[in-house]
């Protein structure tokens, strides 16, 4: 890239980015730990409605920390900055669906 079109080496997440998404896959990981101890063979509603307690934690965590809208409180949720509040509430969002399509599909 340097070469040909001369731009430079930027990164605008840095550090704190890595470890947004680091933690972001540690609560997918979660997530499977929850499904592997309560999705036990015959499908369980019990992990439905543990998954569903999870992700709404996670949702209510992220609002409260962006104060409930998308530009306003102390953390706004921004995915460029992969802010605190963009972790909780995507983490939230996808445990929600994992547990909506779960229950669909398996009980």
């Amino acid at each position: 890239c340097k070469e040909v079109y001369g731009c430079q080496d930027y990164d605008p997440e840095g550090i704190v980015g890595s470890l947004s998404a680091s933690f972001l896959a540690f609560l997918g990981l979660l997530a499977g730990k929850l499904l592997k101890h309560k999705g036990s063979s015959p499908p369980s509603r019990n992990f439905v409605f543990s998954a569903l307690a999870f992700g709404s934690v996670l949702l209510l965590l992220g609002g409260c920390l962006c104060g409930f809208s998308q530009n306003e409180g102390p953390v706004p949720v921004n995915k460029n900055l992969w802010s605190p509040s963009f972790v909780l509430v995507c983490a939230g969002f996808a445990c929600v669906l994992f547990s909506a399509f779960y229950a669909a599909m398996d009980l």
